[in-house]
């Protein structure tokens, strides 16, 4: 069952897989809080953009930019949308990490033998 042990050089550069499960789940939270100020930023642009369409009811112009604001609208859409997806990605990568080892002098850092 498996082969020869590595070198300790080699064994030194792979991270524990505790390091790589707290990285995953720092990426997990950069990705809510990316899409929570995402969220929070299209609700103003949503309501700055409904004052600017209000403002113009009356008028035969429309309300300058309002076309600009969509295109803006849209991208810090795609932006939660991102974030959303990230943190379900760092969510699946995390589902695939072995269960980690109870063993204290763990020769494989707890990537299993």
């Amino acid at each position: 069952a498996g082969g020869p042990m590595p070198p300790a050089t080699l064994m030194t550069g792979v991270p524990s897989l505790a390091e790589i499960e707290g990285q995953i789940r720092a990426r997990q939270r950069t990705a809510l809080l990316g899409t929570f100020f995402a969220v929070l930023g299209l609700q103003a642009m949503v309501g700055l953009l409904v004052a600017k369409v209000f403002a113009a009811a009356g008028t035969l112009n429309p309300a300058p930019g309002v076309s600009l604001d969509v295109f803006t609208l849209l991208a810090v859409c795609n932006s939660a949308l991102s974030h959303v997806i990230s943190g379900g990605a760092a969510a699946c990568q995390q589902g695939a990490l072995p269960p980690p080892s109870t063993a204290y002098n763990d020769r494989f850092r707890g990537w299993g033998a």
